[in-house]
C-alpha cells in the first residue's frame, strides 16, 4: 500500500509539473487500480452520493504546507 500511495502521490506532483523519483519496487495494485478507476461507472439512484472524483477544484485554495 505504501508503494501505491508513492506512486499516486508521484503521479499527481508530476501532473503539477514538479520533478519526482520513479519508484523501482513493484506495484500490484496498480495493475488493477487503474483499469478500475478508468471504466465507466453508471449512477445508482438509490445512492445518494457519487463515487466518481471532483475534478471541480480551486487552484487559489490549494495551499503548501
Amino acid at each position: 500500500m505504501k508503494v501505491f500511495v508513492k506512486s499516486r502521490i508521484n503521479i499527481c506532483l508530476s501532473r503539477l509539473g514538479i520533478k519526482t523519483k520513479k519508484s523501482k519496487e513493484p506495484n500490484p495494485i496498480e495493475e488493477w487500480f487503474y483499469n478500475d478507476i478508468n471504466m465507466q461507472k453508471f449512477g445508482d439512484f438509490f445512492v445518494a452520493i457519487s463515487g466518481d472524483y471532483n475534478q471541480n477544484w480551486n487552484e487559489k485554495k490549494l495551499l503548501w504546507q
